[in-house]
């Protein structure tokens, strides 16, 4: 890679920058050479971010199976270190959390695309880095491609630094099983 490419462009679909913002990927869904043949130009626009975002990611919007099959309860405590950051609000309490659980995945199965600065990390984290919810952002599933690729780039411009001076670390396996995959897609 060309060291003189900006991060923030070079990188931008990278498998693990996407798994910075949206916790791990199926690798089943999602292999490095979906991601590295996706690569963008260091001129790359908004809309050119959010036209390469939703050739690459998006999720299935079957909201009535998600309904008629919810996740598990056993899987609350693992649920809680993974979409915590994901929530369309800012959850200050365990109990608050819980009450938001079904409703993120419905948001997902939706068709809203939720993107957060950092992964795995509790409101508290985020406090105490300084990070408030002004920082999360919820894209509509009919943003236009210049409205997602503005909020790619506001997440990586805060995050970004953090990134590249810190390499990211080994992932555990993922509550995101089979369950989550019916409604986490690849085209």
């Amino acid at each position: 890679m060309n060291q003189e490419t900006p991060a923030l462009y070079a990188m931008v679909l990278r498998k693990s920058d996407w798994e910075f913002i949206f916790g791990p990927l199926s690798a089943k869904r999602f292999t490095r050479t979906d991601i590295e043949d996706s690569l963008l130009p260091v001129n790359s626009d908004d809309e050119m971010l959010g036209s390469a975002l939703i050739e690459t990611l998006w999720v299935d919007t079957d909201y009535a199976e998600l309904k008629a099959d919810p996740p598990p309860d056993t899987l609350a405590e693992e649920y809680l270190a993974w979409f915590a950051p994901l929530y369309e609000g800012y959850c200050h309490s365990e109990q608050r959390v819980f009450e938001q659980l079904y409703r993120c995945d419905a948001l997902l199965a939706n068709g809203l695309i939720t993107l957060t600065p950092t992964y795995q990390e509790s409101p508290k984290d985020w406090t105490q880095r300084g990070i408030s919810p002004e920082h999360k952002v919820v894209i509509a599933v009919d943003s236009t491609e210049e409205m997602i690729g503005a909020a790619v780039r506001r997440v990586f411009e805060h995050c970004r630094s953090d990134v590249a001076e810190t390499p990211i670390p080994a992932l555990p396996e993922s509550p995101r099983g089979g369950w989550f995959n019916r409604f986490f897609v690849r085209r």
